[in-house]
């Protein structure tokens, strides 16, 4: 059955295509930026242009139809946001595709992080102390004078690090919530402070269906771009018995069918796992459970496929992914800081051999990230930041 895979632009999707190619399925790309780099792949078998998801959702989803039937494509694999649009007509797509995604409000439910975490405090889930700027004054949340600093200012919907700044004083504070200065002029009501857990950051995927757990998988960020709060660049596979636990109660209590992926802090002195976000789709670190043996994309085939898998609970650790496009990107911004372009080469340049793979670079398969290269260096230039801004986006927000 040929599959369907959306979001063509960026490596999840490509992590998707190499793991269905590989596996001898057909596979069709589509987005819609005509230089995906799914496009250029050998194992994409077919793909089209569809309208923006964030612009134009009633023609996407009216594309994805016509075009996916011309494609004969069975199998939808919705990668990234356009999850979300997909999710909520996942009733009139199953009329043409099989397909294994959450119920729209679940998924709204757990991205939306205040409403994430009032859940997560009823299931005795630790959270960080958060504070929501749709209120008047910081003096709503006494907790804020005697907090320590830096905070977290984070956009109550978004994922990736999109809008993440960190608040280095109550003053700083004080001054973006009364006169806002917040990230692409965006209001208050879209923002909330988030409590610093000092301490690793450990990131939990799981797949369920209807409910109950069939795939697992936990990885370590080691680095980041940006350096602080940033993206993960370099992930290293590992497990985390409490973060697992907690991401598993969350999706028992919501029945879930599906992908989802969470972020928890450990803190470093108590070793508790605190629930930062959770991503109701794919996520970056995909390729990483593929090369250690939890296949998520072939996971989810089987599961619209045939309705149910047997449970992949098991990895082992200490394998490494990286970002090859964010570790440059993360290698300048080091070099650059004063004092530690030393430590910069010899960080960004040690390679782990056997045990470390490349999220977006394959030998066999050369031309996609050369097209992602070329069209992030193009924004790049256009942009004048390293740190680019999506194609179109709905800048974080779903209803």
């Amino acid at each position: 059955m040929r599959v369907l895979i959306t979001n063509g632009q960026n490596r999840i999707a490509y992590a998707a295509l190499r793991s269905l190619g590989c596996r001898g399925i057909s596979v069709c790309a589509a987005d819609f930026i005509p230089w995906a780099m799914c496009f250029s792949s050998r194992y994409c078998q077919g793909h089209f242009r569809y309208p923006s998801p964030f612009r134009k959702p009633q023609e996407c989803i009216n594309s994805l139809i016509e075009n996916g039937r011309r494609q004969n494509c069975r199998i939808l694999l919705p990668i990234y946001e356009e999850t979300f649009l997909i999710a909520k007509y996942q009733d009139r797509l199953k009329s043409h595709f099989s397909l294994a995604v959450p119920e729209y409000e679940k998924m709204l439910m757990v991205h939306d992080k205040k409403r994430l975490y009032e859940i997560a405090q009823r299931l005795e889930i630790p959270t960080p102390r958060f504070a929501a700027l749709s209120a008047p004054h910081p003096s709503h949340y006494p907790w804020l004078e005697e907090a320590r600093y830096p905070l977290w200012l984070k956009p109550r919907q978004g994922g990736g690090a999109w809008a993440v700044v960190p608040v280095a004083s109550f003053e700083e504070l004080l001054r973006r919530w009364t006169r806002p200065d917040l990230p692409y002029g965006l209001p208050p009501d879209r923002f909330l402070v988030q409590e610093h857990v000092p301490g690793p950051i450990f990131c939990v995927a799981m797949l369920f269906c209807q409910g109950k757990l069939r795939a697992r998988f936990t990885y370590r960020q080691v680095r980041n771009y940006p350096l602080q709060g940033g993206v993960a660049t370099l992930r290293v596979s590992d497990r985390h018995q409490g973060a697992e636990s907690s991401l598993q109660r969350l999706l028992e209590a919501l029945e879930w069918h599906g992908v989802c992926q969470a972020d928890f802090a450990v803190d470093q002195e108590s070793g508790l796992a605190y629930l930062l976000d959770v991503n109701p789709r794919f996520w970056s670190a995909t390729h990483l459970a593929v090369i250690c043996g939890v296949d998520f994309p072939y996971l989810v085939y089987q599961l619209a496929a045939f309705g149910d898998i047997e449970p992949a609970l098991e990895h082992p650790i200490g394998i490494q992914s990286r970002w090859f496009w964010g570790e440059l990107r993360a290698f300048w911004e080091a070099f650059r800081q004063p004092g530690e372009r030393i430590k910069a080469l010899k960080t960004y340049s040690r390679i782990r051999g056997a045990d470390s793979h490349f999220d977006d670079l394959c030998l066999k398969d050369p031309l996609p990230p050369l097209v992602f290269f070329i069209d992030s260096l193009r924004r790049m230039l256009k942009q004048r930041s390293l740190t680019l801004r999506p194609h179109d986006s709905l800048d974080g927000v779903w209803e």
